[in-house]
């Protein structure tokens, strides 16, 4: 028998203040980046995630902030 075939992707709980931290691979170290979750918004509809770059080598260094308004079932871009 085929697998059954869902036609929404599975959903995740996304809590507030939830962080994801990426490093590099040893040796090279040259930064993080981490994930959060900020806030939600719309009843829970979508999510606001804040993204923060901070690292560098030798002459150049980088602190980005970058923030992203998605839906939460579809993670389509949402206007903030």
């Amino acid at each position: 028998m085929p697998p059954m075939r869902s036609s929404r992707p599975p959903s995740r709980s996304l809590h507030c203040r939830e962080r994801l931290v990426y490093g590099p691979i040893r040796p090279l170290s040259v930064g993080t980046g981490t994930m959060r979750v900020a806030d939600r918004h719309d009843r829970g509809v979508s999510v606001h995630f804040v993204f923060l770059i901070d690292g560098g080598a030798l002459w150049y260094h980088i602190h980005q902030n970058l923030e992203s308004w998605v839906g939460r079932h579809d993670f389509r871009s949402r206007d903030s």
